[in-house]
């Protein structure tokens, strides 16, 4: 299902590239209202890993969503670095000429570059759902990492953790990074048992090269 949200996301930046390059402007950010329902903004220079950039940005309703799309231009060039997409919460007013291009950029690869970091708190949601895009030093531009919910940068141990939590159960993900790659990831979780009478399944697993080279699966009795 993700695979074709992110194919139809695509076909509508198409759609919208040719505006977005002709209202950029050299000196500001410019802000233009065009047809039906769409906004373009283009932000302001700024420099990431040592290359010169700006955001462009269209938005596009769809029946009841709106979706944001982020290119990220090599400013001299204006080779593409990278495209995001994300459904807007619709309880933000999006179509606003001020839109705010402070988006944030940490190495979350722990590589000693800057990687694109895409935090979202969707309506009446209690995570935050993010997306890492890590910077490719040699090609110069930006790769989808990983994906969750939660976010946790630990430095100090370079791990990345995605978590989600519910009144029946939680789960988290834990990814090890070596030399900018993701060397293993751990899987934990914690759900009740239906029909156990209170028992919870405790279920660990290690993963290395998408294959589980441990896994360890128990039942505690729930307080």
């Amino acid at each position: 299902m993700k695979t074709i949200f992110y194919m139809f996301c695509i076909l509508l930046f198409t759609n919208c590239k040719n505006s977005v390059n002709n209202y950029l402007s050299e000196e500001k950010t410019k802000n233009t209202d065009v047809k039906d329902n769409t906004f373009i903004n283009a932000s302001e220079p700024f420099t990431v890993n040592n290359t010169k950039c700006n955001w462009q940005l269209c938005y596009f309703k769809n029946n009841s969503d709106t979706i944001e799309i982020l290119e990220l231009k090599n400013y001299k060039t204006q080779k593409t670095l990278l495209i995001d997409t994300i459904l807007c919460d619709e309880s933000k007013p999006k179509f606003d000429v001020n839109y705010d291009f402070s988006i944030d950029f940490q190495d979350a690869n722990f590589d000693g570059f800057d990687d694109y970091v895409s935090i979202f708190h969707y309506q009446n949601s209690r995570t935050n759902n993010f997306k890492i895009y890590a910077f490719n030093p040699k090609l110069k531009n930006y790769e989808f990492l990983i994906e969750g919910d939660d976010l946790e940068i630990d430095t100090i141990n370079k791990t990345v953790s995605s978590s989600w939590f519910s009144q029946i159960d939680n789960s988290a993900t834990i990814y090890h990074f070596k030399n900018g790659k993701i060397d293993f990831y751990e899987e934990k979780s914690q759900g009740y048992i239906q029909d156990s009478e209170g028992l919870q399944e405790n279920i660990y697993r290690k993963i290395k090269n998408e294959k589980i080279v441990i896994e360890k699966i128990d039942t505690t009795k729930m307080e």
